[in-house]
């Protein structure tokens, strides 16, 4: 008998969501340091510790910062985290269903 999609599905599915949501997670870190990224300049007039010189750009965490782009500097890079970050999401919650789909027709009562 071969296999429903249904069927394949709920046999990856914790590999599928596993993978979904790693990605998830990673689109969203890289998105939000975009949004908190901050010039040299700019990081002196909010108030915080200069950043290294020769960085472009960095984001300030938890007393530290990290270097990071500027939306304007990698406009590519910030349209695939976008990218990554809604087909992630979209994974998990076609992935999700799906399983949930299974559930009901397994245990589907007559």
């Amino acid at each position: 008998m071969p296999k429903t999609m249904v069927q394949t599905t709920n046999r990856f599915f914790p590999i599928i969501l596993s993978i979904a949501i790693i990605f998830f997670l990673v689109a969203a870190f890289s998105l939000l340091s975009f949004f908190a990224a901050v010039t040299p300049e700019e990081a002196l007039n909010r108030g915080y510790p200069p950043m290294p010189a020769n960085w472009e750009a960095g984001v300030f965490s938890h007393g530290s910062y990290y270097q990071w782009f500027t939306i304007a500097e990698q406009p590519i890079l910030f349209g695939f985290s976008i990218l990554l970050f809604f087909a992630a999401w979209g994974v998990t919650i076609v992935t999700a269903l799906s399983k949930r789909k299974a559930f009901l027709i397994k245990h589907k009562s007559v």
